[in-house]
């Protein structure tokens, strides 16, 4: 099931129609996988504008999926399957997910609670904040905190801001260049 709400703005009630009819939401199907896009017009005039545009998808959740977002909020639940997220200038919610977890992001903040599973996090420019966590965790940040908490299996942390791990289970690597690192109650090596 997919549902797109999209809200627009122009002078009129008339051009917001028309701007309206010009969205396209765009399924494309290959031989293993489904992509949904949602394709907006160019625009010259400044007083036309796409303010939003949000789909909403519900799917098995033994599917492998693959999310790619600019300016767009992305919110994954309830999945036992490999998860693979791209984005910019998002807001990223990851919750009950059982399965690797890749991200890859800039100038977003991450929010993951549940995951059992590997996650391997790059991010720029955002903050990430775990918990519940059962599985090795990898993550390279600069410019935003790290906060863990309630985690098990290994963590490693490169980053430019402030860390924080509380209530680990298993070893930590922290490479720290540029903020505050607080660890408390983690039962493994840290380096």
């Amino acid at each position: 099931v997919v549902r797109a709400e999209v809200e627009v703005a122009a002078k009129s009630e008339n051009q917001a129609k028309s701007l309206m009819e010009k969205i396209e939401l765009q399924l494309n199907q290959r031989a293993d996988m489904l992509t949904i896009e949602a394709v907006m017009p160019t625009l010259s005039d400044p007083t036309k504008r796409v303010v939003s545009c949000n789909m909403h998808l519900k799917i098995p959740h033994k599917n492998t999926v693959t999310v790619t977002s600019s300016f767009g909020d992305i919110h994954l639940s309830k999945m036992h399957a490999p998860v693979t997220i791209k984005g910019s200038n998002s807001r990223v919610t990851v919750a009950q997910l059982s399965g690797d977890l890749v991200i890859s992001t800039t100038v977003s903040d991450l929010f993951l609670d549940e995951v059992s599973g590997s996650a391997t996090i790059s991010n720029t420019l955002g903050s990430i904040e775990m918990s519940d966590i059962s599985g090795n965790v990898t993550i390279t940040n600069s410019t935003g905190s790290v906060a863990i908490n309630n985690s098990r299996g290994s963590a490693t942390i490169r980053n430019s801001g402030p860390i924080e791990v509380r209530e680990h289970h298993g070893p930590v690597d922290i490479d720290n260049s540029n903020g505050a690192v607080l660890v408390r109650h983690v039962q493994g090596d840290l380096s």
